[in-house]
C-alpha cells in the first residue's frame, strides 16, 4: 500500500451550487471551457477518469471514488520526458457548501504523491492548480 502524502492543495469558493460545480468538474462540455481545453471523462469507481485535448496533451487514472456532488478522487496519470522518475499521483475534488452564502461553495483540490516529486513538477503542478481553479471561478460566475 501507497504511502500517499499531500503533495499541494487549493482551496477556492464558487459561484455555485454544489450539482453545477459537479457537473463543472465531470461533463466534458465543461470542461473543454476553463480545464485547458481538456475534455475528461469520469466513469465509476473503479473505470476511466481521462483529460484529452487534441493536441495530445492528456491524464489517465482510474476513478478511486465518486460521491456526487461532493466528493471525486482519482489516480492521476500523465506522460513526462523520459528519464524523469515521478511518483504516482492522486486528485481528490472536495465539494462543500460555502460558510458565508449557500449559493456559493468551497472546491478544496488535494493532490496526493507517493514519492518525492521534481521540484520542477511540484511547483508546475501548484500553478496549473491555481489556473484551473481560476478559469473554473471565471467559467462558473
Amino acid at each position: 500500500m501507497p504511502d500517499w502524502q499531500l503533495n499541494s492543495s487549493t482551496e477556492v469558493i464558487v459561484d455555485a451550487s454544489a450539482e453545477r460545480l459537479w457537473a463543472a468538474l465531470t461533463d466534458p462540455a465543461d470542461t473543454e471551457r476553463y480545464f485547458m481545453r481538456a475534455r475528461v471523462t469520469v466513469g465509476d469507481v473503479g473505470e476511466a477518469y481521462r483529460l484529452a485535448r487534441d493536441d495530445g496533451w492528456g491524464v489517465d487514472g482510474t476513478v478511486l471514488a465518486k460521491e456526487a456532488p461532493h466528493r471525486l478522487r482519482v489516480s492521476w496519470g500523465r506522460r513526462t520526458p523520459p528519464g524523469l522518475d515521478v511518483p504516482n499521483c492522486e486528485i481528490e475534488y472536495l465539494i462543500a457548501p460555502a460558510a458565508d452564502a449557500p449559493s456559493r461553495c468551497r472546491l478544496t483540490i488535494n493532490e496526493y504523491v507517493d514519492g518525492p516529486m521534481p521540484p520542477s513538477l511540484a511547483q508546475a503542478g501548484r500553478t496549473g492548480w491555481a489556473l484551473m481553479t481560476r478559469g473554473l471561478q471565471a467559467y462558473l460566475g
